[in-house]
């Protein structure tokens, strides 16, 4: 635990109700991991706060003496006294708890202060939760894990394609560390991208969705990976019946800066050749990367990358084989800045790629590809301007790039004579402001508007169309021309009333555009073709409106929490190919 009293002014005794702020992060005792989420109470006020996803927090009191009470599930609770009569800044470290939980816990819910904030259709999934589930050839799968919450659908019993709240699998927003994530399968759906070792925390929204996020209809699932272990240098493996994984993690500068290392490969081949021996590749592997640097008390720099590739090839009686194969690319540069103890800042520069390939000669090197890929740039600020009031604003433009799926043939380019699929850009624009209001002790709304401003641009093709679809002009534009603008509005509102110290009720309204389409003529990665296309002249950018209303009753005595909702969502401009589609 580190305490740096803030600067004081000169005084002899407060004359009335000043108030000063309490600010710091919250981290593990043992790694000096951040703890996101962890709890800030003062009993004697009934006011809390938790941390952010950086571990920071900031709570402004008036002066006075007060216990304060630090805490996190699993963890061992500090309780600090402390005279509050200037600002002060308080890191605390917490260790864990003595013996390990036994049950899975799947919701975080920690006294009175989360039991306030409690929003719909948000859940938060602890790695240590699923570490313990049943996982198939002994693998943990994080995506599957999805299925023990209501509203989530998995595609099957095997199966890491979801679907939420009666929404597409593709209006899901999967972060990691910020950075997009476009396909979260492994191995026909079986396995999920991410690896359990390398997750610190995963938070799902199936509602009621932050005003900082959207681009997807139906949820987020923003999953958080390790920073890495500041004072020790760990190392660990595993050879299991379907993979084999290494984490490294450590200090570059003890205290100050670490880093994570993890990668994950797969030897399913050798059991799939002896029931197909003409299998020649069949493989998955994964790799994350992170470093964290402390520059100074008031800045930290992360890094982080992430790579992953499914590859399947079946080989021929001419020894030309074919197969598929598609790959995840992501990285993100995010720069964390105090300007105050209540002004917190993030500033990120993120970029993801997608590529599917339909490989048709291995040996010839022809194979039909899609891709989506974005380079974002967005700054981030939290105002914690009261204890009752935390506002959060920020921006974000972001640059997309379309290959909607074209041939690509380096044996004989002439010989299959396959028009070409005109190429996308877009450009997207977003503001967004929102505040999370405390009005009552028992009473707190969260309310924002985020705007989104999507361009087309050139250089590319695109069509006119008569009301019978067929094709009547044709239009050019040339590089960096902007041809077509969207621009929607997205409110989003949410409520909380605490009727008792264990019972809350809650409501919230959202509204959600999303700019990307998904089509595929398949559910199953062996036989489908995915394109994805943005909202253009022809295509209307997806819109839902989804109305949520819930109640929360926590039973201490006997360690229970109950959570009940009802929701209602509408969803507009949804396409799909027609019937009996000619696909190539």
């Amino acid at each position: 635990m580190v305490i740096k009293p803030g600067k004081r002014k000169k005084q002899i005794q407060p004359e009335g109700p000043f108030h000063y702020t309490l600010s710091g992060y919250i981290r593990e005792a043992e790694s000096d991991e951040v703890l996101i989420g962890a709890t800030v109470y003062v009993a004697d006020l009934g006011k809390g706060t938790i941390s952010n996803e950086f571990g920071f927090y900031s709570l402004t009191l008036p002066s006075g003496s007060y216990s304060i009470r630090f805490s996190y599930i699993g963890y061992q609770t500090i309780r600090w006294q402390t005279d509050l009569l200037a600002d002060q800044v308080i890191d605390m470290k917490l260790g864990l708890e003595p013996s390990k939980l036994e049950e899975v816990r799947i919701i975080k819910i920690d006294d009175e202060v989360d039991l306030a904030q409690i929003r719909t259709g948000n859940v938060n999934l602890e790695p240590r939760s699923v570490e313990r589930m049943p996982a198939f050839l002994g693998e943990q799968n994080v995506i599957k894990a999805l299925d023990a919450i209501p509203g989530i659908t998995l595609q099957g019993d095997g199966s890491t394609l979801f679907f939420v709240r009666g929404g597409n699998k593709d209006q899901n927003l999967i972060l990691i560390d910020d950075a997009p994530i476009y396909n979260p399968a492994h191995f026909l759906g079986i396995f999920s991208t991410f690896i359990p070792e390398a997750i610190k925390d995963i938070n799902i929204y199936k509602g009621d969705i932050p005003a900082e996020y959207g681009g997807r209809l139906s949820s987020l699932i923003d999953v958080r990976t390790k920073d890495g272990d500041v004072n020790r240098t760990i190392v660990n493996g595993s050879l299991g019946l379907a993979t084999a994984k290494v984490a490294v993690e450590g200090p570059f500068r003890k205290g100050k800066s670490s880093y994570f290392v993890s990668g994950r490969t797969s030897y399913i081949k050798w059991y799939v050749q002896q029931y197909i021996p003409s299998m020649e590749r069949f493989y998955f592997t994964d790799l994350n990367v992170k470093f964290n640097f402390r520059l100074s008390p008031k800045d930290r720099l992360y890094l982080t990358g992430y790579a992953g590739r499914d590859y399947f090839v079946l080989g021929t009686s001419t020894g030309n084989g074919s197969g598929i194969s598609w790959q995840n690319l992501a990285g993100t540069i995010r720069w964390n800045h105090l300007f105050s103890d209540k002004l917190f800042s993030n500033t990120t520069l993120y970029s993801s790629k997608y590529d599917y390939n339909f490989v048709i000669n291995v040996t010839e090197d022809d194979y039909w590809n899609s891709h989506i890929a974005n380079l974002s740039l967005k700054t981030d600020f939290s105002w914690f301007a009261s204890p009752d009031i935390t506002l959060r604003f920020g921006g974000k433009v972001t640059r997309h790039n379309f290959n909607p799926g074209n041939m690509e043939i380096n044996s004989d380019p002439g010989y299959y004579n396959i028009p070409v699929v005109h190429r996308r850009i877009a450009r997207e624009w977003t503001l967004y402001l929102s505040n999370n209001h405390s009005i009552t002790p028992r009473f707190s709304l969260r309310y924002g508007l985020r705007l989104g401003i999507w361009q087309n641009m050139g250089e590319t093709t695109e069509y006119v169309y008569d009301k019978w679809y067929n094709p009547t002009d044709t239009l050019v534009y040339g590089a960096g021309e902007v041809y077509n603008t969207y621009t929607r509005l997205e409110p989003r509102i949410g409520m909380t009333y605490q009727a008792g110290r264990s019972t809350s009720l809650k409501a919230s309204y959202s509204r959600t555009a999303q700019y990307l389409q998904l089509v595929t003529n398949s559910i199953s990665p062996f036989t489908t073709l995915e394109v994805y296309l943005p909202a253009a002249p022809n295509i209307r950018p997806q819109m839902a409106d989804q109305y949520s209303v819930g109640f929360f009753q926590k039973f201490r005595k006997a360690h229970l929490d109950l959570s009940l909702e009802v929701f209602t969502k509408k969803m507009q401009n949804q396409i799909d190919y027609e019937d009996h589609a000619y696909m190539l």
